[in-house]
């Protein structure tokens, strides 16, 4: 089962998704993928590894779908090419950790 997914649109805000629709790089060859800026948490808990293409390909595309829902233009997976996908797909480790303590830095 896939993790409940979240959003906020409180802005401006110091960890945000960053859409391939941004990268220059995109017109030249579409190879392009969602990042994120982050700010850093310390939390502890038990830590649960996905590694099956079929879970990874489907949280990518919900966290993807998601974040891109207020682009006027907004981007998908499959505007990059198949290849490239399960390439990118392969290196990603999926986690869920579920967090039982926090430590403020």
């Amino acid at each position: 089962m896939l993790p409940a997914l979240t959003r906020t649109t409180t802005k401006p805000r110091l960890d945000h998704y960053i859409s391939p629709s941004a990268d220059a790089s995109k017109r030249e060859h579409d190879r392009v993928v969602p990042t994120w800026n982050y700010l850093t948490a310390h939390v502890y808990g038990n830590l649960v590894v996905h590694d099956a293409p079929g879970w990874l390909d489907t949280l990518v595309r919900r966290l993807t779908a998601m974040q891109e829902a207020d682009s006027a233009q907004p981007w998908s997976v499959d505007d990059a090419p198949a290849k490239f996908v399960a390439g990118q797909l392969r290196a990603i480790v999926g986690e869920r950790l579920m967090i039982t303590g926090s430590k403020r830095s």
